[in-house]
C-alpha cells in the first residue's frame, strides 16, 4: 500500500494525496513539466533538450547516465534513479526524481502542475523520501537555483539546512533537526490524550500546593 497524506485545511479536501513510483503513463506530463522547468530557470537550460530521454531512461531503466567529476575529471557514469509521484484526487500533481550514488542521496528533480499547486505535493514527495533515507546513514541533500525559492522553503521546513550559498544552493539534511516531528506530533494527540494530559497539568499544581 502506498502512503497517503491529507492535504492541509486551507485546500478544499475530497481524498488524501496518494505516493506512488512513477510509470510509464506518467512520462509525458513529467517531460512537459522538465522543459517549462528549465525554460523558466529552475533547471539547467539542458534538461529541456534531455526531458525525454531523462524521463524515459529513469522511469523505464531505473537509471541515467551523466557525466561525474572523479579524480579530477568528467567520467560518464550509470546512476541509480527513481522518480515518484504524487497523486490528488486520483490525479498526477507532482513528481520527485532521486538520484542513488555511493554514499549520496540526492533529490534531484521536482515539479508540481500548476493546478495543483501550494497543495503540500512537493513537501509529501520529499518527506517519503525522508522516511525511505533518513536512517541509511547516507548524504541526502538537493541542489537548488536561487530562483526556486518555494523549493528552497519547503526543504527548509522538513529539516534541511543550506551548506553551500553557490549558484545552485545546496541543501542537506540535518537528522538532528526534529521540530518538523516534533510539531506534528504534537497536533496529532487524540482527544483522549489531550484530556489525559489536563488531567496531569493539574494533579501536578495539586502536590505543589500540599
Amino acid at each position: 500500500m502506498h502512503p497517503t497524506y491529507r492535504i492541509g485545511r486551507r485546500i478544499p479536501y475530497r481524498h488524501p494525496m496518494k505516493i506512488r513510483p512513477a510509470n510509464s503513463s506518467d512520462i509525458n506530463w513529467i517531460c512537459n513539466l522538465l522543459v517549462e522547468g528549465a525554460n523558466s530557470g529552475h533547471f539547467l537550460p539542458s534538461v529541456a533538450n534531455q526531458a525525454k530521454t531523462l524521463s524515459t531512461s529513469i522511469i523505464n531503466d531505473g537509471y541515467i547516465r551523466m557525466l561525474k567529476l572523479r579524480y579530477g575529471s568528467q567520467t560518464p557514469t550509470v546512476i541509480k534513479a527513481t522518480a515518484k509521484v504524487a497523486e490528488i484526487d486520483d490525479s498526477p500533481a507532482s513528481f520527485l526524481i532521486t538520484l542513488t550514488d555511493n554514499q549520496e542521496i540526492e533529490l534531484h528533480l521536482s515539479a508540481t502542475r500548476k493546478q495543483f499547486r501550494k497543495r503540500g505535493c512537493m513537501k509529501a514527495l520529499v518527506q517519503d523520501e525522508l522516511n525511505t533515507y533518513a536512517t541509511s546513514g547516507k548524504r541526502i541533500y538537493s541542489r537548488c537555483y536561487p530562483k526556486s525559492t518555494w523549493a528552497i522553503s519547503t526543504f527548509k521546513k522538513l529539516g534541511f539546512e543550506i551548506s553551500n550559498r553557490g549558484n545552485p544552493i545546496e541543501l542537506d539534511y540535518k537528522s538532528s533537526n526534529t521540530n518538523t516531528h516534533t510539531t506534528t506530533t504534537i497536533q496529532s494527540l487524540s482527544h483522549s490524550e489531550q484530556i489525559t494530559t489536563s488531567r496531569l497539568k493539574r494533579f501536578m499544581s495539586w502536590l505543589k500546593r500540599n
